[in-house]
């Protein structure tokens, strides 16, 4: 069988999407943190790389820049804004 070249689909960044970086400000604090969004498996809050399968993840996938989303913590209510994703 011939090999076959596999070209990667170019990531939109008008959605957010699994292996999307994504700046989110935090509307109490104000505080901007950029985010990568990977598979449970890869998730690492340490170094930013949250899971898609995790209250944050779920809540950003699919949402457009300029959107607000809101969370259910253990710490209450937590409000973000999408400012941009890369």
């Amino acid at each position: 069988m011939p090999a076959a070249v596999l070209r990667a689909r170019p990531r939109a960044k008008d959605r957010v999407e699994l292996g999307c970086r994504v700046t989110v400000i935090e509307a109490r604090s104000r505080q901007a943190h950029t985010l990568t969004l990977v598979s449970p498996g890869e998730a690492d809050p340490e170094r930013d790389c949250i899971s898609t399968e995790s209250p944050l993840g779920r809540a950003l996938l699919g949402r457009r820049p300029g959107e607000s989303i809101t969370i259910h913590a253990p710490i209450g209510e937590l409000q973000y804004q999408i400012l941009e994703i890369a």
